[in-house]
């Protein structure tokens, strides 16, 4: 099972986000607090990641590389 995050004092700890994580909220095919939830995060933890800039320009990147790999998911 996913492991929960929990400690949200240390912002570093967001820099263990798992790569399948972007991919898919990228995708937009989900709700991405869904998406989240499947990988242990949710509440808090998930208020805080989802307005955190660098996991937000990570999610741009990845659309922008799906879309320029000619890759669409609707």
């Amino acid at each position: 099972m996913t492991e929960e995050i929990t400690d949200l004092t240390n912002p570093d700890r967001f820099i263990d986000i798992p790569p399948g994580l972007v991919a898919a909220i990228a995708t937009g095919l989900e709700d991405p607090k869904e998406i989240a939830s499947r990988h242990g995060i949710y509440g808090e933890a998930w208020e805080k990641l989802s307005t955190w800039k660098p996991f937000l320009n990570a999610i741009s990147a990845q659309r922008a590389e799906f879309e320029q790999s000619g890759y669409t998911f609707r």
